[in-house]
């Protein structure tokens, strides 16, 4: 079989399979989740360090406490922010990614239909 026909082949079963288009598109959009969540992990971990330093006093304010406490929190679970603020952030860029490769741009092309589209 030649390379012309491999590729019209697989054109072919790109454009007559709806399932091939989502796999795809699931699969990009799980390696962009992954890469947010990784980027992501270490920015909220270092900025609770620096919130819990900046916050560290000998008489703290009542706000300071409660600050230092959400700072402490977040650190603590410096996991979960990440990959709660990742999956956020990628419900729109898994729904943009279905748009483009499984249901049509045109699904999307106003934001009234972006929105009806979400739910």
């Amino acid at each position: 079989m030649s390379t012309a026909v491999i590729k019209t082949q697989l054109i072919q079963a790109w454009q007559d399979q709806p399932a091939i288009r989502f796999a795809t598109s699931g699969i990009i959009g799980n390696g962009i989740f992954f890469g947010l969540d990784t980027l992501l992990y270490p920015l909220i971990v270092g900025a609770a360090k620096e919130l819990v330093a900046s916050t560290a006093s000998s008489s703290p304010s009542s706000k300071r406490r409660v600050l230092g406490s959400v700072a402490k929190w977040l650190g603590e679970n410096a996991a979960s922010v990440s990959f709660f603020v990742a999956y956020l952030l990628d419900i729109f860029v898994q729904h943009f990614l279905n748009a483009w490769l499984v249901f049509g741009l045109d699904t999307i092309r106003t934001r009234k239909l972006y929105l009806s589209s979400l739910t």
